[in-house]
């Protein structure tokens, strides 16, 4: 009844906990909170390998060329945003992304992306976007669609969280989703819009 006032003692240590129990804890644990988890208990680490990554900013992709550009452009503005702070000023470049992946790896490691602030997403056709969504998860504020998509994929990608919307694609629609995506730019630009 009043676990929590016995000593120190009296507590049972993780390592003789079963490995089920670890594993359901790890599964139902917050995902920022993992980092933290996994510094404290390093064993928890090896049944971690299933659980989204954590990530801030991310370019995601299914094309090559798109892939290496996005490796450079990153390198390009870290370094860009060291020579402005090294110069003194007080405005810097904040580059778009600081992870950048491709459809082909996160399909051979089974990966599952958490994105908290920003995702850009380059779609070389509209048929990859419907791969691309079961990795992604996070509540990102900024989301970039650039290529080819359909309409109902971006309505997917878009929750009640994301703040700005930049779509530079091709939008494929059906005839019935024309006034649907009409009403979606009155009221996301009018700042009511919730996803339903």
């Amino acid at each position: 009844m009043f676990e929590r006032f016995l000593p120190e003692a009296n507590q049972i240590p993780l390592v003789t906990l079963p490995i089920t129990f670890k594993k359901r804890v790890i599964q139902l644990a917050y995902i920022p909170d993992l980092k933290n988890l996994r510094k404290t208990c390093p064993e928890i680490r090896r049944y971690c390998h299933d659980r989204p990554r954590e990530i801030d900013q991310l370019y995601f992709t299914d094309d090559a060329t798109h892939y290496q550009n996005a490796k450079y452009y990153r390198w390009f503005f870290q370094k860009f945003k060291y020579i402005y702070k090294w110069l003194g000023s007080v405005h810097y470049i904040y580059p778009t992304w600081q992870h950048f992946g491709n459809l082909k790896a996160a399909k051979k490691y089974k990966l599952k992306l958490y994105v908290t602030d920003i995702l850009v997403l380059y779609c070389a056709a509209s048929d990859s976007c419907d791969k691309f969504i079961p990795h992604l998860c996070g509540p990102y504020t900024c989301i970039s669609i650039r290529g080819h998509v359909r309409w109902d994929q971006v309505k997917r990608l878009i929750h009640p969280n994301v703040k700005k919307i930049h779509i530079l694609a091709q939008i494929e629609f059906n005839e019935t989703e024309y006034d649907e995506f009409a009403q979606f730019i009155k009221d996301h630009l009018s700042g009511g819009y919730e996803k339903k």
